[in-house]
């Protein structure tokens, strides 16, 4: 949606139309996470799906691992072109951190853990979580070590993660984030140097 030229903005049909509008999506269930557009209208989605069959371009990831995995895509700014498109996950159920919550409501939590950002440089961070020690993590980073710290009510264990993707959609670096008890990413900001905070 883009802002349509005139004087006239009272109304939000005079406000916004529309540029182009797809279905995307596998066969399974999909959960969009968060959503970025650069300057040049190219558009990240972050996901969470059950789908095998979701397109891919440039992947990490070929195959989905476990019930549910993690996904990132880039289109162009007109739909048209799949820039890059990959799973990421573990073998474990990435779902089984929204049955903390009563009902599956995870609203409240979905706005702060699963995030994703646009650094200056074009590189894309964003936050999520990792439910197994297989998850995507690179050697070096911050904490590469998996901590077994269990949800409550104990239904599993899960671990924040925070990773960067360049603007092809290759994966630079992947760390987990976890203290000695339960814990969430409520925020994070890529500053100009290309730092994340």
């Amino acid at each position: 949606l883009r802002p349509r030229p005139g004087p006239d903005l009272t109304s939000w049909r005079q406000l916004v139309e529309t540029e182009f509008c797809t279905f995307f999506g596998g066969r399974g269930n999909e959960m969009a996470w968060d959503i970025d557009v650069d300057a040049a209208s190219r558009m990240a989605i972050f996901m969470l799906t059950s789908s095998s069959d979701l397109p891919l371009a440039n992947e990490m990831q070929f195959l989905i691992k476990g019930p549910y995995d993690h996904y990132l895509a880039q289109l162009d700014c007109d739909g048209n072109t799949l820039l890059s498109g990959t799973y990421f996950g573990s073998w474990n159920n990435e779902l089984s951190y929204t049955n903390y919550f009563p009902s599956g409501n995870v609203s409240n939590y979905q706005r702060y853990l699963y995030r994703i950002h646009r650094a200056r440089s074009g590189d894309l961070v964003l936050s999520t979580h990792a439910d197994n020690a297989d998850f995507p993590i690179t050697p070096g980073t911050v904490q590469t070590t998996f901590k077994h710290i269990a949800l409550y009510p104990l239904n599993g264990y899960s671990n924040d993660v925070l990773m960067r993707f360049s603007p092809a959609g290759k994966l630079i670096a992947s760390t987990f984030l976890e203290g000695p008890t339960f814990a969430n990413i409520v925020d994070f900001a890529t500053g100009p140097d290309g730092d994340v905070y």
